[in-house]
């Protein structure tokens, strides 16, 4: 089974379950769906209007990957809202900034370097996963230190 149909399985999964009335738990559902897979899982997730909250396999560590751009991305919109950031800012991204042996559509397309707004860096991030405008992102957060 794919790991993107598992992910949907599972995030249907969060909309679907009606707590109250199941006679297995959230954590031993998921488990039947994934059992005999080669696969391992964890999630956390919480009903905050019950106080309930489902975790599995949550002291383990698995690799990010690309999941954590979303939330990079909604930490710098919330930078937005509070008027530090504009999404029309423009970010100079110079020959030394398109770090080589990481996946970047931005380096590809601008191989010398170029300008972006803070929106369009937030696009490159989300829809295709670029991980230079994610570390572009990340310094504008405050959490990596700069290139130069």
């Amino acid at each position: 089974m794919k790991v993107k149909k598992v992910l949907f399985i599972l995030f249907s999964l969060t909309f679907c379950i009606n707590t109250h009335a199941q006679a297995l738990s959230i954590n031993q559902q998921i488990a039947l769906l994934v059992q005999n897979k080669n696969l391992k899982i964890g999630l956390a997730f919480s009903d905050t209007g019950q106080a309930k909250s489902v975790f599995m396999h949550e002291d383990d560590k698995f690799p990010m990957q690309s999941v954590f751009k979303l939330p990079v991305a909604w930490y710098i919109l919330s930078l937005v809202d509070q008027s530090k950031l504009s999404l029309s800012q423009k970010i100079r991204l110079s020959k030394k900034d398109l770090v080589p042996n990481t996946w970047s559509p931005i380096r590809e397309r601008f191989s010398q370097g170029t300008t972006l707004s803070i929106a369009e860096l937030i696009r490159y991030t989300v829809a295709e996963s670029d991980n230079i405008a994610c570390d572009v992102l990340l310094r504008l957060a405050g959490e990596l230190p700069s290139f130069v």
